[in-house]
């Protein structure tokens, strides 16, 4: 025994820091209801005072094991937890969310960095703008998950995190090549992006079949259910991204079905079902708490690679882009709705959208500008945004070092935190200042597909 401790020591002393650092969280979250903080923000402080204790084993947070093991079974299950008819009521929304938007905050975001910082070339500008321009679903739901917003916007904000990653991750492939040094060509890049989005989409539908017909042989095996239940998103994502289209969206895409179709799996076999539910939310619980707090311990780490006369100035451009970033969706979703309320009179009660490919209907009611508001300052960047950064090589293929790497880590992972922190601690006294009673419609909805 003693010579397997030894030979696996520094292992052994990673894992016993990680039981502690979970034991943090599970406080941590369990306190957070009583101070109406959501919990990321708790999680990211207690994270950055660890990180600054002298003496800490750093835990790097690698791209892949974020991409591989957190970041399926979070969107999974914040896809199975969203009113699917919801969803499809509000699809042109999300859409325009999860594609306009995430283009236009790229844009907004790249043309500052551009013009503030002399270090970023173009193409690193438009990196940076690609890497923060997708908000996050697991950040999402970690927020807005306790303010007790109506069904209709926690669908509308979770689901634009579902879908927005496939324009997030084509738009860093052609930062990254021209990077490199190859030119950017419209058509390849229109093409990539519907390949993307298209095969993420039918790759999670295909799973989904598959899965179906499997679960119909297992209906009496309540142990390979679950299992297969817990092994699908991770499946999908492999998939997925073996086929160069989008994991994210695979995963998304099977979760939704899963909300869809939960009765016609599960059947009669509720006790499966609440058990599934039960494990997932263990899971996620766990899952959600290790990666904010890892994400805390990780800056004091990425300022130290910060040159100390540049340190003060990326710090305030990080609040400039954050404000950036606010401003662009603010004003972006204004046009949209002032665009869509105008179109609402062409359309009767109940009448569908884009008719030809598909009976979408659309919302019975427009969003308001309160609602508007909401979505506006809901936008926070997190997991997926910093997998990205720290995906970047460290190296070109011509073998020099990437171009300021570690100013566009540091850029990430202070904007996100900015984000989390003043996004997440103005919700509650921005949803009392509007006085929406949130609360009260959202317990007064019945349950829905």
């Amino acid at each position: 025994m003693r010579v397997v401790c030894l030979k696996f020591g520094n292992h052994v002393e990673q894992y016993t820091i990680i039981m502690i650092l979970l034991s943090i969280s599970v406080g941590l979250v369990a306190i957070s209801p009583k101070t109406k903080i959501p919990y990321p923000i708790f999680l990211l402080v207690g994270g950055i005072i660890v990180g600054l204790i002298p003496g800490f084993q750093r835990i790097s947070i690698d791209s892949e094991i974020v991409l591989l093991i957190f970041l399926p079974p979070l969107l999974y299950d914040a896809a199975t937890n969203i009113s699917f008819k919801k969803f499809k009521e509000n699809l042109n929304v999300i859409s325009f969310l999860s594609i306009s938007l995430v283009f236009a905050t790229m844009f907004g975001i790249a043309i500052f960095v551009y013009m503030c910082i002399p270090q970023m070339s173009w193409p690193l500008a438009f990196l940076l703008g690609a890497i923060l321009s997708p908000p996050d679903a697991v950040a999402a739901l970690g927020i807005t998950g306790d303010l007790g917003l109506s069904r209709r916007l926690k669908t509308i904000i979770e689901g634009e995190g579902l879908i927005n990653d496939a324009s997030a991750l084509i738009a860093c492939r052609f930062a990254l090549a021209a990077v490199a040094g190859v030119p950017f060509v419209f058509w390849e890049a229109y093409i990539a992006f519907f390949f993307v989005l298209g095969g993420g989409i039918i790759v999670g539908a295909g799973l989904w079949y598959v899965f179906r017909i499997i679960a119909q042989k297992l209906d009496s095996n309540n142990r390979a259910m679950i299992s297969l239940n817990l092994l699908l998103p991770f499946i999908a994502f492999l998939i997925g991204e073996g086929l160069e289209v989008s994991g994210i969206l695979a995963v998304s895409t099977v979760g939704l079905l899963m909300s869809k179709n939960s009765d016609q799996i599960w059947g009669n076999h509720k006790r499966i079902m609440a058990d599934s539910k039960i494990l997932w939310a263990s899971l996620t619980s766990m899952l959600n708490g290790l990666v904010f707090i890892l994400l805390g311990i990780e800056f004091p780490h990425v300022i130290k690679q910060i040159p100390g006369n540049l340190l003060l100035w990326l710090t305030f451009c990080s609040f400039l882009i954050f404000a950036v970033a606010l401003a662009v969706r603010a004003v972006v979703l204004s046009v949209y709705k002032i665009n869509l309320d105008r179109s609402y009179p062409r359309f009767k009660k109940g009448e569908t959208y884009f008719e030809k490919f598909g009976r979408i209907k659309l919302s019975l009611d427009p969003l308001s500008w309160k609602d508007l508001i909401v979505i506006s300052c809901s936008g926070m960047r997190g997991i997926v945004s910093l997998a990205i950064a720290l995906a970047i090589p460290v190296t070109l293929a011509d073998g020099r070092l990437f171009p300021e790497r570690d100013m566009i880590i540091f850029l990430t992972i202070t904007v996100v935190i900015l984000m989390l922190i003043i996004q997440g601690l103005g919700l509650y006294p921005l949803l009392r200042f509007l006085k929406l009673d949130y609360e009260a419609e959202h317990d007064q909805t019945t349950p829905e597909q």
